[in-house]
């Protein structure tokens, strides 16, 4: 099994741990069951998730579920990549602070987003929540509700989050002004 190598300040330097135990600490942040049992996940196996041979395993899972084209996962765990890597280039306490802020703008973006009953309704909420229109996490967020609402049998809800999502790839892809203007033509 090939070794892996980091430096945990608290062990001292050179410690050392393998695959299999760098894949347990992954698992262990990845699948807590609440935010605070992820935070003191990252806590505790800082040392290999934040190490670049850490870092490379995630981005290695994210690969496998691109290859399966699972978007639920591999949005999910690009969120988590971008923590990991914000907290190696600052702290901890600072990544997860920005990351649980972007949580409730996205889930606030979300909120506005779907539960808009007039086209004008809906392009206010578009352009107040624009700054996190094209994030990973407001895409996962509408993912899921399509989904959730797919396996509830509520078709024509789930039909209406999915025509966001595609109004929301167009914003991405060309911006508000243009994608809303395409958007107009299919009203």
């Amino acid at each position: 099994m090939k070794q892996y190598w980091y430096n945990d300040a608290d062990a001292g330097s050179g410690s050392q741990f393998d695959l299999v135990r760098a894949f347990q600490a992954i698992s262990e942040f990845a699948s807590a069951p609440t935010w605070e049992d992820t935070y003191r996940a990252l806590k505790q196996h800082r040392a290999i998730l934040l190490s670049d041979d850490g870092l490379s395993l995630v981005r290695q899972v994210i690969k496998e579920h691109e290859a399966e084209d699972d978007a639920l996962s591999i949005l999910n765990w690009r969120q988590y990549l971008t923590l990991l890597e914000d907290a190696k280039s600052t702290t901890i306490a600072k990544a997860w602070k920005r990351f649980k802020l972007l949580q409730w703008q996205a889930s606030s973006a979300h909120d506005a987003i779907t539960r808009a009953s007039t086209v004008p309704q809906l392009y206010e909420a578009l352009r107040t929540h624009e700054a996190v229109l094209c994030t990973d996490t407001l895409k996962l967020q509408l993912l899921e509700t399509s989904a959730q609402e797919h396996v509830a049998r509520n078709t024509a809800t789930a039909q209406h989050v999915e025509k966001l999502m595609r109004l929301q790839t167009e914003i991405c892809a060309y911006g508000l002004p243009i994608a809303w203007q395409r958007f107009l033509n299919t009203v």
